[in-house]
């Protein structure tokens, strides 16, 4: 019997390879004699290799990125956390693909809003009271717009979405898992971000996936997101992120609207999970309660900011206080309370530190994608599934960014999550598969 003989390398094959056998003791004399820097170079070069060849997997990096962005790696520039290397990597993989194939390239609908806002973003920052503190920021600004172009140009089917969705899962799984496994000392749960609303935000975004997946799944795996889901919620509880709170409830009372049996589940995993804390962690209840009363300080200080950026917002409406420069605001108004805070509600906080105009085109941007995020009538059942978790995902983020402010990569990349499925939407209705 004649045994196959296995297929030869191919030239670039036998290039790569021997390329690689060529530089292993190079790079190993570098870190010797400059230390670890031409490892992680080397490391880099290898990854970017990857990521042309594959660029969904930068997508996905991103993602995961994006939760758990709290994770910071020291560079000679900066602390650079998680997602922002994964942009770094993502960005120039697309760029490079783009350039190895630069037909059909995909945008999202309305782009003209998005460059509007990066310009007015640009000049606010040249005309603002600080403009040397906030330079750092709109290169940040800049390198979040370039991640959602490569995100929607590279995410182009529904099966890598899905992925993306069973990834956000995952990840809120993770925090939530982490954070009741270490608890801490502290009344509220602070888990890997150690900042209660940041890691409320985090599981959240991982508790409407899991939801949605559970709705989605059959037998053994629909328990097993079930599960998740009370975990994750029984941890956002107790984070007693009162912003949290609210966010979701909404989402969950808009999302439940058209779905009875979503709305039992979540229903009985609500009540199971006000159950367990009232049993096993009297102290937090009485801290959740004591929260929910909302007569703290807390909500006063913020009622305090936010006088303080509608004064800004009334002065100075075109281009407000300067990009990234909020915490200036006593610099351009008398505040006699609270100087130096962020906004803690983005709405205001674009306004009053960019500008009403920037804010509309930004609004004016994401909102066009989530209006788009519409399933046609013959659309398949896991196409109305997307969407309708999509949907779900933007009233849960619009809601949050009432009550924190700032614009992270988080939140740039549930905009082109938006801005994908709606692309992809848009192109299937345009050029119907046979």
């Amino acid at each position: 019997m004649n045994t196959p003989r296995p297929a030869a390398m191919d030239t670039p094959a036998r290039v790569v390879a021997l390329a690689g056998l060529l530089a292993a003791p190079l790079i190993g004399l570098l870190v010797v004699r400059f230390g670890p820097w031409p490892l992680a170079a080397a490391l880099g070069l290898i990854a970017a290799l990857v990521l042309v060849r594959w660029p969904l997997l930068g997508v996905y990096a991103l993602v995961v990125g994006t939760f758990f962005d709290e994770l910071y790696v020291p560079t000679p520039i900066a602390l650079l956390g998680t997602a922002d290397l994964a942009a770094f990597g993502l960005i120039p993989a697309w760029l490079a693909r783009r350039l190895l194939a630069p037909r059909d390239l995909r945008l999202p609908g309305g782009h003209p809003l998005l460059w509007a806002y990066l310009t007015l973003a640009f000049v606010s920052l040249m005309f603002g009271v600080a403009p040397s503190t906030a330079r750092g920021n709109y290169a940040r600004l800049l390198t979040y717009a370039a991640a959602l172009l490569a995100v929607v140009d590279l995410v182009r089917t529904e099966d890598a979405l899905e992925n993306i969705v069973r990834l956000m899962a995952l990840c809120g799984l993770a925090h939530a898992a982490i954070s009741l496994l270490d608890p801490g000392d502290s009344r509220r749960l602070m888990g890997l971000a150690d900042q209660p609303n940041i890691l409320g935000v985090r599981v959240a975004l991982g508790a409407l996936p899991a939801a949605a997946l559970m709705q989605r799944s059959q037998g053994p795996a629909r328990l097993g997101w079930a599960a998740a889901l009370a975990l994750m919620l029984i941890a956002i509880a107790l984070t007693i992120s009162r912003g949290t709170y609210l966010a979701l409830a909404v989402a969950f009372v808009w999302w439940m609207r058209k779905s009875p049996r979503l709305a039992l589940v979540v229903a009985l995993a609500a009540a199971a999970t006000a159950v367990g804390i009232e049993r096993f962690a009297e102290e937090r209840a009485a801290r959740i309660q004591q929260r929910l009363d909302f007569d703290d300080s807390s909500v006063v200080n913020r009622g305090v900011v936010a006088r303080n950026a509608g004064r800004v917002v009334i002065e100075r409406p075109l281009l407000g206080v300067g990009f990234g420069q909020f915490r200036e605001l006593d610099r351009v108004v008398g505040v006699t309370n609270q100087a130096g805070r962020g906004s803690h509600n983005f709405y205001l906080g674009v306004a009053a530190s960019t500008g009403v105009p920037a804010l509309l085109c930004l609004l004016g941007f994401v909102g066009l994608q989530i209006r788009r995020l519409r399933a046609p009538p013959d659309a398949a059942g896991r196409t109305r599934w997307l969407v309708g978790l999509l949907q779900a995902m933007a009233v849960y983020h619009g809601a949050s960014l009432v009550v924190r402010g700032g614009l992270r990569l988080t939140d740039w990349t549930l905009f082109a999550l938006y801005a994908a499925l709606a692309t992809i939407l848009i192109h299937r209705a345009k050029d119907p598969p046979a």
